[in-house]
């Protein structure tokens, strides 16, 4: 929603909570709300140091599912931050380690979202977008309203992608509404 400082604000105060508890799963899950709210607000050094810390502790206690997490949560800090080719480099794979036979993968519309925006920066139109289109097409199967806003975002700031898409004014709506 944009609030990054009360975001932040509610982060840190559930972390001094979960660190004084002892509570390593949500020390870390936190270290990576508090990573991705630094990289939205465009706090990008504060961002991938508490990504990275997450990333760390998921590790550590072999929680691989979130480090996957923190992995897309990284790869959409790198697009924000402006490094396209290592956000790419990273989106693929992670997107690797996710796709299988059990529906879509949580991860995957911001994924092909961050593919989708990279690709676009590259030069590689019409790979970003088949790569939004994924976005939007795994957001709405999930139910992920705020991937899906996010992702429909990419099409007011990449207007050239828009021919990709047959229902532009209705993604436009769904986004508002």
């Amino acid at each position: 929603q944009g609030r990054f400082d009360e975001a932040e604000s509610h982060l840190r105060d559930a972390l001094r909570v979960s660190t004084a508890a002892g509570y390593r799963f949500d020390i870390a899950l936190i270290l990576g709300f508090l990573g991705r709210n630094c990289a939205r607000a465009g706090r990008f050094s504060d961002g991938f140091l508490f990504l990275g810390t997450a990333r760390e502790e998921f590790e550590s206690t072999g929680c691989y599912g979130d480090v996957t997490r923190i992995d897309a949560w990284r790869a959409e800090a790198l697009s924000l931050a402006g490094d396209a080719a290592a956000a790419l480099a990273l989106a693929d794979a992670t997107l690797s380690t996710v796709k299988g036979d059990r529906g879509v993968p949580p991860e995957v519309p911001l994924l092909e979202r961050v593919r989708a925006e990279a690709l676009w920066s590259l030069g590689d139109t019409e790979g970003a977008g088949r790569a939004l289109v994924a976005s939007v097409d795994a957001a709405r199967s999930r139910g992920a309203e705020y991937e899906l806003a996010l992702a429909i975002d990419v099409l007011e700031r990449m207007p050239e992608l828009r021919t990709h898409f047959d229902d532009v004014e209705v993604l436009l709506a769904e986004r508002d509404a």
